[in-house]
């Protein structure tokens, strides 16, 4: 199945207090480990962002697209828009750039499940043995339990997109809820990435710092 990946890195930080993307991890940006992990998946991989030429530096050399966010300051739902309206191919991947473990292989089995949806996206459930308690706990906190910056859309679901944007909507739970999405369990997601690395994010500099120590152990 061939297919598109799109990297969504038109954040602000906040929580960090300083660009999630150009973090540095084993001398790269986090930005250039996530398209580097993701870049057998495709030979279209696009970077959606808020503004021209914020990452070229960080790309260079990478063979990435940079998209400008379809609206500004309407959040990842509107680099979703951006990604998917320049992607070349009927389905992609779409993950945040704050995601240092990326799992191709997970990514793969989760694109195998998409014919007959509009999108396919993990939702974690019984966090009881994920290990890390620090991170069992960041998985609980998605809305709903739900990954939809670790997922795969196809494009036709533009016109459901657009018409969510033009109502206002920001939240990308709210698009879900007006596409048929398969939602994958923890166990089949456990059955390629046992101790769910792969919907690890960072969002404060604690988050940063252990997951620099598990890059080093890798």
């Amino acid at each position: 199945m061939s297919m598109s990946v799109i990297v969504l890195a038109g954040g602000h930080s906040r929580r960090m207090g300083v660009d999630k993307a150009l973090l540095q991890a084993r001398g790269q940006p986090l930005l250039a480990r996530v398209v580097g992990r993701l870049a057998g998946l495709s030979d279209d991989v696009i970077v959606s962002t808020d503004q021209a030429g914020r990452y070229t530096a960080a790309l260079d050399g990478l063979g990435v697209r940079e998209v400008i966010d379809a609206l500004q300051n309407a959040g990842p739902l509107s680099g979703l828009c951006a990604g998917l309206t320049a992607a070349r191919y009927a389905q992609a991947v779409a993950v945040a750039c704050d995601m240092p473990f990326v799992n191709a292989a997970l990514l793969r089995w989760m694109a195998e499940q998409l014919p007959g949806y509009d999108a396919v996206v993990p939702q974690t459930g019984d966090l009881a043995h994920v290990g890390d308690p620090a991170h069992a706990r960041a998985l609980r906190t998605k809305s709903a339990g739900l990954h939809p910056l670790h997922a795969i859309y196809c494009k036709s679901c533009l016109e459901t997109i657009h018409a969510a944007l033009d109502e206002g909507e920001r939240s990308m739970g709210g698009l879900l809820s007006r596409l048929n999405a398969r939602r994958v369990g923890i166990d089949d997601l456990r059955a390629v990435d046992p101790r769910l690395l792969s919907l690890r994010n960072v969002n404060t500099p604690e988050d940063w710092a252990e997951c620099l120590r598990l890059i080093e152990n890798e």
